[in-house]
């Protein structure tokens, strides 16, 4: 990996953070801005705490990913994520749960190929989170059911 790679990879995760404590919050009404930071310092959270569940996370979503691929570099988690860059910031969160949906999907069906599934969905889906979240669901259900999932023989 190049440094500079690394160094966007090590940015974003700054990003993140800001995220995580910041710009979720500003319309949270559940966890507003600064609650965080007060439940930190009223003992009632550590820092440790929300770092293990960030990296059990980061693990679960990283090794899923190549589990379903064979390697990190090709993973179908990352091709949407790049085919899905326009939509911004819901990109990464719509990529994670139709990644995550084909992983599913080939657990039910092994003989299918998670970025294959994953394409399939957004090839059908309209351009937006819902309809491309609908269409994964319409699939899962589907494969759970043993039905013929709606992509196959299908020449979009």
């Amino acid at each position: 990996m190049s440094d500079s790679k690394r160094q966007m990879i090590m940015d974003k995760a700054e990003d993140a953070m800001g995220q995580f404590l910041y710009y979720d919050r500003k319309e949270d009404e559940d966890l507003a801005v600064g609650e965080i930071e007060a439940a930190i310092i009223a003992g009632e959270i550590t820092i440790d705490e929300i770092v293990d569940r960030i990296t059990d996370a980061l693990r679960r979503n990283v090794e899923g990913a190549i589990r379903s691929a064979g390697t990190a570099e090709a993973t179908p988690r990352t091709q949407i994520i790049t085919a899905g860059r326009c939509w911004g910031k819901t990109a990464a969160f719509t990529a994670r749960c139709v990644g995550d949906t084909a992983g599913r999907i080939c657990e039910l069906r092994p003989d299918l190929d998670p970025a294959d599934v994953a394409k399939a969905i957004y090839d059908r889906a309209a351009t937006t989170t819902s309809g491309i979240l609908n269409v994964a669901m319409q699939a899962l259900d589907e494969a759970a059911a043993g039905l013929p999932l709606f992509f196959e023989g299908d020449t979009k």
